[in-house]
């Protein structure tokens, strides 16, 4: 689990690589949820050898770009290891079958820092259409200074195969930004964050925030967005354009009131302007067992409107350490069922 302990609680985020791995959910009543979990992990190469990842962020061309109609971005997690979090890119034809696309070494970018100082998290992966470029963003969490600091930075590649050089974009103390994500309404760059405040992991209440630009590099000054999750406290979220709907739909990790970031589940929401969200009392995917029961992490959607088709990659703690897995199911279904 990403135990953000960051805003003066260093020596926490030292205490979670050495041992919280023995948490597990809390004793709470689950909700009903609108989604089956996947009965095993997808296999996912890391340049570490681990096959551990979390937090997928993920584009689905269906056209095809550069010779794949899906194209991901996560970072390898070995055993809730924050050293080998970088962000690092896979491809597919199937959205089962990953592998390092042609002339790529992983990860496309490292900290230039000791490891002991801080790290690279969170990556989100953006096409955009009119620089028909892959984007990055992902936070960089700096331990250099007093108090830490957060910076949201970004790579581009024509090809998915070579990178830019990281552009840092955002900065701000703390847990002010967490789990960046983008997408697009009209000619107007989204990026919704979460807001940890000064709490981090331990948080009993985050506020979902939102910038704009006019180029995806310039940002405003972020606003509250009109989100919440009743008896849950929001942590991880991951947006997704659906053209079909006119709308943008999310995915948010989050864990019940009274606890902490290791025991997120998986919620889903909805807006037609991106400020404000609908939102449901049952989850839409709770832990599962065995690879997938120990938390439901940050996760990727896409929708495929001619099957109304809701597909879900998502990232989960288990036996195995840290996986992605893959489920879908018919969106009307799920929808109903979430409004139960």
């Amino acid at each position: 689990m990403k135990v953000r302990a960051r805003a003066g609680a260093y020596i926490v985020a030292m205490l979670w690589i050495s041992g919280c791995s023995s948490l597990v959910k809390q004793d709470a009543v689950p909700p009903a949820q609108g989604i089956e979990n996947a009965t095993a992990p997808q296999v996912t190469p890391t340049y570490d050898g681990s096959g551990q990842v979390v937090e997928p962020s993920i584009r689905v061309l269906p056209s095809g770009w550069n010779g794949y109609e899906y194209w991901l971005v996560v970072q390898p997690y070995p055993n809730s290891d924050d050293s080998k979090e970088n962000p690092s890119i896979l491809a597919s034809n199937d959205g089962a079958s990953w592998i390092v696309p042609p002339g790529l070494v992983n990860p496309i970018d490292l900290p230039t820092f000791a490891p002991s100082a801080g790290h690279l998290d969170d990556g989100d992966l953006f096409y955009d259409a009119a620089s028909n470029e892959l984007w990055v963003y992902y936070i960089w969490e700096d331990y250099n200074g007093h108090p830490v600091v957060s910076h949201v930075l970004r790579k581009s590649s024509p090809d998915g195969s070579h990178w830019s050089s990281a552009v840092d974009l955002v900065h701000v103390p703390g847990v002010e930004i967490l789990s960046p994500t983008i997408e697009t309404i009209g000619n107007t760059y989204y990026m919704w964050s979460v807001n940890g405040g000064t709490a981090g992991c331990n948080s009993t209440g985050t506020t979902v925030e939102y910038r704009t630009s006019g180029d995806g590099v310039n940002w405003s000054q972020p606003q509250a967005a009109n989100i919440s999750q009743p008896g849950y406290v929001i942590w991880h979220i991951e947006a997704a354009s659906v053209p079909s709907k006119q709308e943008i739909w999310m995915l948010l990790a989050a864990y019940p009131n009274g606890g902490q970031c290791g025991n997120t589940v998986l919620f889903f929401a909805k807006s037609a302007d991106g400020t404000n969200w609908k939102t449901f009392d049952k989850a839409a995917l709770d832990v599962g067992g065995n690879w997938d029961g120990g938390e439901i992490y940050r996760s990727a959607l896409f929708y495929e409107s001619d099957q109304d088709l809701l597909r879900i990659w998502y990232s989960a703690r288990g036996n195995s350490g840290w996986r992605m897995g893959y489920t879908e199911g018919n969106y009307a279904a799920f929808l109903k069922q979430l409004q139960q």
